[in-house]
């Protein structure tokens, strides 16, 4: 009789937690949550971690210096995860083709609402206005993941393709951990594109 009496408890407490459970889960488009933040900490497949500049190039489909002219705002293709878009106004190829317009979309995990924050830990989502060279792949995502408007692009190795320049020169990146940004750090920006075309040879 005891051991039915722990069953039966069992079964309770399990729908009770399960029910809990999914009325707790979030859809997408449901209403976020308010002053909800998290930090971001992205664990990237080592094979698309570049470890050289020459590995970097050979992983990126498109190489280009140029200025970032609008960030959008940020939407949310799963529950509890934001990402970012932004317009890459391109001013110099060093590898690929660039479009005829002119420009490109790019988009970074992470971004922020009136409502809800997801920070980055390892690297900074781009502002307008900034200058960076970048190391690009295509985005892989179907149209039904991902808005269907520019040419879109990842940045390779998630932020290790991702150079800010800043008057004249490599801007270091916050808590920087990276081995290819703390070697080039400092350097101008006619510097690491010279040795990007070496690398490219």
């Amino acid at each position: 009789m005891k051991v039915l009496s722990l069953i039966a408890l069992y079964l309770v407490c399990s729908v009770f937690c399960d029910a809990q459970e999914r009325s707790a889960r979030r859809k997408v488009g449901d209403a976020t949550p308010s002053s909800r933040s998290a930090r971001l900490y992205v664990t990237p497949d080592p094979r698309l971690m570049p470890t050289s500049l020459k590995s970097m190039c050979a992983l990126s489909s498109l190489i280009a210096v140029g200025v970032i002219t609008q960030t959008l705002p940020a939407r949310e293709p799963s529950p509890a995860s934001l990402e970012t878009d932004a317009v890459f106004q391109i001013a110099t190829v060093l590898k690929g083709v660039a479009p005829t317009e002119g420009h490109i979309m790019i988009t970074q995990r992470g971004g922020y609402t009136d409502s809800f924050v997801v920070q980055p830990s390892q690297y900074s989502l781009v502002k307008k206005g900034e200058q960076y060279l970048l190391f690009l792949r295509p985005d892989p995502r179907p149209t039904s993941l991902v808005p269907a408007t520019e040419q879109r692009f990842l940045v390779t190795g998630v932020w290790t393709g991702m150079f800010r320049i800043q008057n004249g020169v490599v801007a270091a990146m916050p808590s920087n951990t990276d081995v290819l940004h703390s070697q080039y750090g400092g350097v101008s920006l006619d510097q690491i594109v010279e040795e990007v075309r070496t690398a490219l040879k």
